[in-house]
């Protein structure tokens, strides 16, 4: 009886020696992955977990400080970020690969693909905004005339009447927010056939 129990106990702890090895081997996996999003998108990676729906609550819940800015009207990421150090930035980057390592193959995949989508929307919507100067609302009014976008305002329509060109500044970081959110999930040649839509629709408001 006590070689049979012996031999069980082996048995159990190599299992689970093998069990935490491929584990850590799969986090030190998604640590690289999360590590080459962070040299191709820079500190705009860490934005995107405070803006992609998947990642965004648990994000938030991460610091006090971020929660403490949680209320009613919408926060940017880039807001949430700007209260974080040094120190924050490394202990999110473990919070978010110990929260994307309890995903499945599949979700863990589609995380990854959308918080690299993000960044690469944002980035084009900045370039249109920022380097070229095209004026926010014209952006806003290319959103809203577009199906695959016009859901984006699906927040700000449910508080009522509203004039495009009375929304604040916070309303429209949470429409520009949703809206990239909404392209992230495309394929490239989805998210291609929206700029040629967008770029032919400012054209016309230049």
């Amino acid at each position: 009886m006590k070689y049979i129990i012996s031999i069980v106990l082996i048995a159990g702890l190599f299992f689970v020696g093998a069990y935490s090895k491929a584990e850590q081997s799969k986090l030190n996996e998604i640590h690289k992955s999360l590590d080459g999003l962070n040299q191709k998108h820079g500190n705009l990676l860490f934005v995107a977990f405070f803006s992609v729906e998947e990642t965004r609550p648990f994000s938030i819940n991460q610091f006090d400080k971020t929660l403490d800015l949680y209320g009613k009207t919408f926060t940017s990421g880039k807001t949430y970020l700007s209260t974080l150090n040094e120190e924050d930035f490394k202990k999110l980057k473990i919070h978010i690969a110990n929260y994307i390592e309890d995903k499945e193959i599949e979700e863990r995949k589609d995380i990854f693909e959308k918080l690299d989508y993000w960044c690469t929307v944002k980035k084009e919507f900045d370039l249109i905004e920022i380097e070229y100067g095209v004026p926010t609302i014209n952006i806003l009014k290319a959103l809203y005339e577009n199906n695959k976008t016009k859901s984006a305002f699906d927040d700000i329509i449910k508080l009522g009447p509203f004039k495009i060109n009375k929304l604040n500044s916070n309303q429209s970081e949470e429409i520009f927010n949703n809206a990239i959110n909404r392209l992230a999930t495309k394929s490239k040649r989805e998210q291609f056939q929206y700029y040629s839509y967008l770029f032919e629709s400012l054209a016309g408001k230049i």
